[in-house]
């Protein structure tokens, strides 16, 4: 297995010793892909400060069957933890982040997903000039190059032979060829993946052969960031970084806050950054900006400790405020997660299943909890590069409103959209994507095995199968903010979960349809028996109480900075400049200014793209 290019290491003292044009907090998908078009131009010195290591030939990391041992890794996690949710039953809510050269990318579930065009034309209908589909496509499109034809079922299959099994059709017109993310369908597919796909077929939600093309609903195959030859991984830190003598990066450097004053005309402009590695304190220079790429939780966290936010949580904390902005006011979070996390071990992460028996003739995840079983798969994945290791859960369906809620439930989500206090343009997206027969609402990923929570554990010998089932675009809001004026000290976290009722009753709603899914021809063939939600938990009021118990976050965190006009609760301009400075920048998940129906990583790096393009903000600025 090759490992990755890893940086020259630098110490505090070499780093501050030189002045940079750009100087980059965060080396994630959005700092690294900066870091790298930037430094493209030799004349332009890059450096870049990332609290996390350099790491290399970790398994956890580099092995996709291993993606749930990468969330649990507190080398490589800042492993944040929320204030008790009241609509968790006041559960505090472990949420990991990356902490590492690579950021998120070395812990996710690697999913290349992409929300619908519709959702990136609200980017532009929310005040932000140039930021739709259209404009978004081609930065998609630059960041990866896909592998179209690396499902193995069948060796002896053409690829167009396998496209057409597995209904994949990717077009040149929605996807690059030349990108530094290797984009790839999984090396294994489970034995229910198709009926599982044609069942939603049969249900209303038509088999979607390339839902990357900005149609997203539907039943599909998912794409990763994954290497269609080695089987790995692949990080933003693998694709993006190449050694370069105008690129720096610092590692295990702790940024505290930006370093600012006034120029001639009275505006804010940054002159560094603070940071903290080992027992030092030192400050690194940048001529021409600061850009914040430390992601949703830790980018706000930065701003409000250099002075940049609301009166009301700088004061509290002794930080004199030098711009009045809404930071950290606007967190967005998928909610009621569905996510597979099966280890081959007892100890279990909580989330929110949909799981059921399904009879032994049919392969699952649960085989690993045989030792000879798992000694199999981990010998497969080394000679061949195949089976369960190599891959993640790959079947997913994105479900609308129309498909799974009747009339009635639908007309009760309209009064609570109505009734929100959100800015009207959106409530007005809201409630048109609510009414739209093709805009996803919810998605059910499919994981052959058991996935649960609570104190239950799974019959000995038996197998399952989990629709893992979340809100794309709950009503809820959350926050996070600094709990202390010690930069090193964790944010104050509020996940806002089931906040707003109406996201409870969607919930419902979708387990509902997941009982109907799982009974539906030709899935149901594999069904033997409910597991979780129990059978006897039928009405609403117990599916209510049942996923209050268990719901929990995807890690799909947006909006904390969001690109939006100030009276709008904006933090950045369409150039992703912090109002009311000269020359700071926010470049990552924090200015999404919208909940996708995705999770952020490709959009993060075709965001990052974008800020880079040669004629216009970062370059031309």
């Amino acid at each position: 297995m090759a490992s990755p290019v890893i940086p020259t290491a630098v110490t505090a003292d070499d780093f501050i010793a030189t002045q940079y044009d750009y100087l980059i907090v965060g080396a994630g998908p959005a700092g690294l892909t900066l870091a790298a078009r930037l430094s493209e131009d030799p004349d332009i010195v890059v450096g870049v400060i990332e609290a996390g290591d350099h790491l290399s030939g970790l398994a956890e990391i580099d092995i996709p069957g291993m993606a749930v041992s990468a969330l649990e890794l507190p080398r490589i996690n800042w492993s944040f933890l929320s204030k008790p949710q009241s609509g968790a039953n006041g559960r505090r809510i472990f949420y990991p982040s990356g902490k590492a050269v690579g950021g998120s990318t070395v812990l996710n579930l690697m999913s290349m997903g992409r929300a619908s065009a519709k959702e990136y034309d609200a980017f532009e209908s929310l005040g932000n000039a140039g930021w739709n589909w259209a404009g978004l496509l081609p930065y998609f499109k630059k960041a990866c190059r896909t592998a179209a034809s690396t499902i193995p079922r069948d060796l002896t299959a053409t690829p167009i032979e396998v496209a057409n099994a597995y209904h994949v059709v990717h077009k040149d017109e929605f996807h690059g060829s030349n990108g530094p993310i290797q984009k790839s369908f999984p090396r294994w597919l489970n034995d229910l993946h198709l009926p599982f796909l044609q069942a939603c077929d049969n249900l209303g939600l038509p088999f979607n052969e390339d839902p990357e093309s900005g149609k997203n609903l539907g039943a599909h195959t998912e794409t990763f960031a994954i290497d269609p030859t080695r089987a790995t991984r692949v990080t933003a830190s693998t694709a993006y970084y190449r050694p370069r003598k105008n690129l720096v990066i610092l590692s295990g450097a702790n940024a505290t806050r930006i370093v600012l004053g006034k120029d001639a005309d009275n505006g804010v402009v940054a002159s560094g950054v603070v940071f903290v590695k080992g027992e030092g304190t030192f400050t690194a220079s940048a001529k021409r900006e600061v850009i914040l790429s430390a992601g949703a939780f830790k980018s706000p966290q930065l701003l409000e400790l250099s002075g940049i936010g609301k009166q009301s949580v700088l004061e509290k904390h002794g930080i004199q405020q030098v711009i009045d902005l809404p930071v950290g006011d606007n967190l967005l979070e998928i909610h009621s997660r569905v996510q597979w996390l099966l280890r081959a071990h007892e100890e279990e992460h909580p989330w929110v299943p949909f799981t059921f028996e399904v009879t032994d003739q049919f392969e699952t995840y649960d085989g690993l909890r045989d030792p000879i079983a798992l000694a199999e798969q981990i010998n497969l994945y080394t000679q061949k590069r195949l089976g369960m290791m190599s891959s993640v859960a790959s079947a997913v369906s994105f479900v609308s409103h129309k498909v799974a809620l009747t009339e009635e439930e639908h007309a009760a989500f309209q009064s609570s959209v109505d009734s929100l206090g959100a800015h009207v343009k959106h409530r007005s997206l809201l409630r048109e994507w609510s009414e739209d027969p093709e805009q996803a609402a919810f998605e059910l990923l499919q994981v052959p095995g058991f996935v649960t929570l609570g104190e239950h554990e799974p019959v000995e010998g038996a197998r399952y199968h989990t629709l893992m089932t979340g809100l794309l675009h709950p009503l809820s809001r959350g926050s996070v903010h600094i709990a202390s004026s010690d930069p090193l000290a964790s944010p104050d976290i509020d996940l806002g979960i089931l906040a707003e009722p109406a996201d409870l009753d969607v919930l419902v709603s979708a387990l509902r349809f997941c009982r109907k899914l799982a009974g539906t021809e030709p899935y149901k063939v594999a069904f033997k028996g409910d597991f979780e939600p129990p059978a006897d938990v039928q009405s609403d009021e117990a599916l209510r109480a049942w996923a209050q118990d268990r719901v929990e976050p995807f890690f799909h965190t947006v909006g904390t900075a969001p690109m939006l006009p100030l009276e709008s609760g904006g933090v950045v301009d369409p150039n992703l400049k912090v109002y009311g400075t000269r020359n700071i920048r926010v470049v990552d998940a924090s200015i999404i200014p919208i909940q996708l129906s995705c999770p952020p990583m490709a959009t993060v790096y075709a965001i990052a793209e974008k800020a880079c393009r040669a004629a216009d903000l970062i370059k031309s600025t």
